[in-house]
C-alpha cells in the first residue's frame, strides 16, 4: 500500500457521541466524511437512527472506506432488562448496516465484547469457543458468527472493558478515583478479572487497523489481566488514599444476571499484525493524578 492510499481513508462514524466515539472523532476529524450522534446528544454532530435511518444514503453521498459503528447498547443490565429492543439495536440493524457496506465494497469496523465468553479460563484468544452466559454476551456472539460464517470482509473488533484519563468520563478508572475520595470504606470485587484497555489505544488501534485494510476479528485489549480489587489497589498507593479495601466475591452484588469470573482477553494476534504497544494501567494512573483539576 503506497502512501497517497494511506492518506486517501474516508470514515463515516456512527455514534461519534459514544464513550470511543468521543475521542475518535476529535483525534481522527480530518478523516471523517460523516458522523453522527444519538437524539439525545448536544453537539454538532449530524443525527442518524440505525432503526430508523439508511446507511445507503450516506454510502452514495460520502463514498467512504470504512463505517465504524459506535452506536450499541453496552450495559448488560439494560441487556438483560429489554432482550428483544437490545438484540435489535446489537444484532439486528447492524447486521443491515454490514450487508449494505459490503455490497458497496466498503469495510464496516463492528464491536463485540470480551463478555461472549464464560469466564471459566481467562485469558481468551481468537481461537477459543465462545460461550456466553449474559444476554449481552448472546447478542455479540451472534454477531460475531454471522460475520464469520458468512466470510464477510468486516473487521472485528472483541473489546475489553475501556477506561479513560479524564476525571468526568465515567469509566474504570476515574470512577473508582472519585470512590475513593467519596468512600472511608469500599467494598470490591476480587474474583472477577479482565483486560482493560485505555481509549487513546482503542482509537489508535482502529486507525491503524483501518489504514492497514484489516479485516477479521480480533481482540482489543491491554496488558495485563487484573481484578478490579488489584486496580483500586493501584489506585490507592498511587493517591497514597487512607481508603479501607474489603475484597469479596462479584457474586455479593445484586445484579441481574450472574457474572463472568475472568474475562481477561489476549491481544497479541493484534499486536503481531500492528505493531502497536499498548499502555499499562499504571501509566494511565499517573496521568490522570497529574492533571490540573484532579
Amino acid at each position: 500500500m503506497n502512501k497517497k492510499e494511506l492518506q486517501n481513508k474516508k470514515y463515516i462514524v456512527i455514534g461519534a457521541s459514544s464513550k470511543i466515539g468521543k475521542i475518535f472523532f476529535s483525534k481522527f476529524k480530518k478523516k471523517i466524511s460523516f458522523a453522527s450522534r444519538n437524539s439525545n446528544n448536544k453537539n454538532n454532530l449530524d443525527k442518524f437512527n440505525i432503526v430508523r435511518d439508511d446507511i445507503g444514503k450516506l454510502l452514495n453521498k460520502y463514498n467512504p472506506t470504512h463505517v465504524i459503528v459506535f452506536a450499541a447498547e453496552s450495559d448488560p443490565d439494560k441487556c438483560f432488562e429489554n432482550y428483544k429492543k437490545t438484540k435489535k439495536i446489537n444484532y439486528y440493524y447492524l447486521i443491515k448496516i454490514i450487508n449494505k457496506c459490503v455490497k458497496r465494497k466498503v469495510t464496516p469496523i463492528i464491536f463485540s465484547s470480551e463478555f461472549v465468553f464464560n469466564g471459566k479460563k481467562g485469558n481468551y484468544s481468537e481461537k477459543n469457543k465462545t460461550n456466553p452466559i449474559l444476554l449481552y454476551g448472546s447478542q455479540k456472539e451472534k454477531l460475531e458468527k454471522y460475520v464469520l460464517k458468512n466470510k464477510l470482509p468486516v473487521l472485528i473488533f472483541r473489546l475489553a472493558k475501556v477506561y479513560g484519563d479524564k476525571i468526568n468520563d465515567n469509566t474504570l478508572i476515574t470512577n473508582y478515583i472519585k470512590q475513593i475520595r467519596k468512600n472511608k470504606i469500599i467494598k470490591v470485587a476480587s474474583d472477577q478479572y479482565f483486560s482493560p484497555v485505555y481509549v487513546d489505544d482503542v482509537v489508535n488501534t482502529i486507525d491503524i487497523a483501518a489504514m492497514k485494510n484489516l479485516k477479521g476479528l480480533y481482540n482489543l485489549s491491554g496488558n495485563q489481566r487484573l481484578s478490579r480489587y488489584s486496580i483500586l489497589k493501584k489506585i490507592k498507593n498511587h493517591f497514597k488514599a487512607n481508603t479501607k479495601l474489603i475484597p469479596c466475591s462479584i457474586d455479593d452484588f445484586n445484579l441481574p444476571e450472574k457474572r463472568p469470573k475472568d474475562v481477561s482477553l489476549s491481544s497479541s494476534l493484534l499486536k503481531k499484525r500492528l505493531r502497536y504497544n499498548f499502555k499499562k494501567i499504571d501509566f494511565v494512573i499517573k496521568k490522570i493524578k497529574l492533571q490540573k483539576n484532579i
